[in-house]
């Protein structure tokens, strides 16, 4: 006979019971995950709209630089209220460069002091106001002050939005936050080359105006650094700051750990630079790195070609300099995207290599090209003067159609804004924060976005004298041993940072670190041995 007891009625409802109670648990467990995933997803869509607002003053970086050219273009030969001589409009170009300089200084100065975002809302109302100066000038008087206030703005801005980018982005992107800047700055470059065909210089100024207020007004939304914050001994409106950016995907708890991780990094340093702090290897070291890195950025001859494109195309013999001129300065921004996507994954050595012997074998081949066409040209029209009798036809025939040599030089100058994009263009601003300790920040950005500035001053004035100098094709090849150059230096002197922390990050040069690391790994290998015994 069995034992068993057959279920009751009030046991199958009991067991009815609990099994609608463990599926309603799983269903409340799975609606809480779902719950969770549009929680971290919102805090994603979060950080990247700070993060695009942040990327709005390089937009209007860019702008102003690609600014120049229609306009320096319509001073020639459509204005007629403000007649500028040939050395005023070379000034009006080189005023932008030269205040850029003295605003990088101030900047670095100001955002250590009063905070990322202030310096960001500043720079982006003095820029407003220059536009706006532009745009009512009568006279050289106010077109001149308008180009000196967007050039310290724009200087400003080179130094306090990388930084900027780099303090707020996520770990996992942040080799791609630089390349973002140049990105924006690239479109910003394209946009007045493209409006120019519509608008004159004044209706350029009119959208510069609302370029500049329209950041303003978005910057006004996006949150403090938390890093400065921490330095500051804010750690409460860290916190707020932290919540603002991660609080939908992280909790309270992971957030003031993040803040006391900031807070420990900071702890090792003092909150203020000092004097002597010039003289310590955390800060004399990743300087001389950036200073290096921004020198061969220009020194690459990107300025070369971006500020002289309508002129070296026209001595490669194209009778329309403006299409290869357009194609340049819109190939920048699609190369732009690689880096974007590569940054992060094969790391700044690899792409700096990559980018140093592209732009080596780029500027080496329109060298050869341009002395093939120069040696062409001369034997053509030496052969043809005599047929002719001198009558200026040979000079007509050899310029009437673009040699092969003419499609080579555009090829190899396409070619060197794509590998100039990779490495050489980015890295700069994206080690930037990386390198340089917290304290240290502002004062080194300001001191590396002022020698950026100094060497595109120089390259782009001394470009003419080179020429007459040494000719066309031996500049360019002066530019190829200098790429060639930048890859021994990045070979040698550069250290990877993808995927170091930022307690890693802030001791890389650190000896003092370096040394109670290795006493403290001593005591730990005696104390696990003695363990062992």
């Amino acid at each position: 006979m069995d034992n068993k007891e057959k279920p009751t009625e009030a046991d199958q409802a009991d067991n009815e019971w609990c099994n609608g109670t463990n599926m309603l648990h799983k269903d409340r467990c799975h609606n809480n995950q779902l719950v969770s995933n549009k929680a971290r997803f919102g805090g994603y869509v979060i950080e990247s709209l700070v993060i695009f607002c942040a990327t709005l003053p390089s937009l209007n970086i860019g702008y102003a630089i690609g600014f120049s050219s229609p306009a320096a273009r319509d001073f020639e030969v459509y204005e007629t209220q403000l007649k500028l001589t040939t050395e005023q409009t070379t000034w009006f170009g080189s005023l932008l460069v030269l205040f850029a300089i003295a605003g990088s200084i101030a900047c670095g100065l100001f955002m250590d002091k009063f905070g990322r975002k202030l310096s960001i809302l500043l720079q982006l109302l003095i820029y407003t106001s220059g536009w706006i100066s532009l745009s009512v000038s009568g006279s050289c008087l106010p077109l001149f002050v308008g180009r000196c206030l967007t050039g310290f703005a724009m200087g400003a801005s080179f130094t306090v939005i990388p930084v900027y980018l780099v303090e707020i982005g996520p770990s996992f992107i942040r080799g791609s936050m630089g390349t973002l800047f140049n990105l924006v700055l690239a479109v910003g470059i394209l946009v007045p080359y493209a409006l120019g065909f519509h608008f004159r210089w004044r209706g350029l100024s009119y959208i510069g105006v609302i370029l500049g207020s329209t950041s303003f007004l978005l910057c006004l939304w996006i949150p403090e650094s938390p890093s400065w914050l921490v330095k500051k001994g804010r750690r409460e409106r860290a916190r707020k700051s932290l919540r603002f950016l991660q609080g939908r995907r992280k909790s309270r708890k992971e957030i003031s750990n993040e803040v006391d991780t900031i807070s420990e990094s900071v702890s090792h340093h003092e909150t203020g630079m000092h004097l002597r702090d010039a003289l310590e290897p955390s800060f004399c070291k990743p300087l001389l790195i950036l200073i290096f890195l921004n020198v061969f950025q220009h020194l690459s001859g990107v300025n070369v070609i971006i500020f002289y494109a309508h002129s070296i195309f026209r001595m490669a013999n194209f009778q329309n300099e403006s299409v290869p001129s357009l194609l340049v300065s819109g190939i920048q921004v699609f190369a732009l995207f690689v880096p974007l996507a590569l940054m992060d994954r094969l790391g700044r050595r690899k792409l700096a290599f990559i980018s140093g012997i592209g732009a080596t074998l780029c500027n080496a081949a329109m060298g050869v090209c341009f002395m093939k066409m120069e040696n062409d040209l001369s034997a053509t029209v030496r052969d043809n003067i005599t047929s002719y009798n001198a009558s200026g036809s040979a000079i007509d025939e050899v310029m009437s159609d673009p040699p092969v040599a003419a499609w080579l030089t555009l090829v190899s100058a396409l070619l060197f804004i794509v590998f100039f994009a990779f490495g050489l263009g980015p890295i700069p601003f994206v080690v930037l924060a990386e390198l340089m300790p917290l304290k240290t920040r502002g004062v080194g950005g300001g001191i590396v976005s002022a020698t950026n500035w100094l060497m595109c001053f120089l390259v782009v004035k001394c470009f003419p004298s080179f020429v007459d100098l040494i000719h066309i094709y031996g500049v360019f090849w002066l530019l190829s041993g200098l790429s060639a150059t930048y890859v021994v230096f990045c070979w040698w002197c550069l250290p990877e940072t993808m995927g170091r922390s930022r307690d890693e990050l802030e001791h890389l040069f650190d000896r003092r670190h370096e040394v109670v690391a290795k006493k403290q790994n001593l005591k730990d290998d005696e104390s696990t041995s003695l363990t062992t015994v």
